[in-house]
Order: structure tokens, then sequence, then C-alpha cells
């Protein structure tokens, strides 16, 4: 019985560990031009739509990776890791951020 289980596990959650990974991997083909002062929040964007402490305010111009990008009920969260290493999201819309591919595509 042990045996069933762990191989019906493995079965059903093989599929969405492969579809998670590659959500993921096309999240960070994003990339992301800050035109304008653009807040930051503290951690990995959630439903409270930046509703979290402000990490810092990035200057246009400023390189940013994307780690993941997640839609919300009310807003899209781009979570991001910035040039000194320190790791914070960005609500889209809040400050000028131009990403491409565009999220409206999705």
């Amino acid at each position: 019985l042990f045996g069933f289980v762990v191989a019906l596990a493995l079965i059903i959650g093989a599929p969405v560990a492969v579809w998670w990974a590659w959500d993921v991997h096309n999240d960070r083909r994003h990339v992301i031009s800050v035109n304008s002062s653009t807040p930051v929040y503290v951690g990995d964007g959630d439903w409270d739509c930046g509703g979290r402490p402000k990490l810092e305010t990035l200057p246009p111009g400023t390189p940013v990776k994307v780690r993941r990008i997640r839609f919300w009920k009310n807003c899209a969260t781009i979570d991001v890791t910035l040039p000194d290493g320190k790791r914070g999201h960005i609500v889209y819309g809040d400050g000028d951020v131009a990403v491409s591919p565009s999220l409206t595509s999705r």
C-alpha cells in the first residue's frame, strides 16, 4: 500500500512540478526597464499588492532581474533581484516600469 501511495504521488506530483518549473523559467525571460522612480517592497509579492514595507525606490535605468511573476485578483507582482543582491517585489502599475514581453499578452 505504501508503494502505491508513493507511486500515485509521483504520478500526480511530477507533472505539477514540471509545469511550475516551466512557468518560473518563462517568467525569468522577462526584462524590466525602470522608466521612473519605482518602489520595491520587502519580500515576495502576494495578494496584498504592496502592503509590505518599502525596501527602496529604484531610480530610472536601474537593472533588475525578474525571479517570478504572479497575477493576483487585484494586481500583478514581480519578484526581483536588485543589483546589490537584495530581493523584493514590484507591484505592476506602481511607478513606471516596462516589461518585455508585455504582461498583458498572457
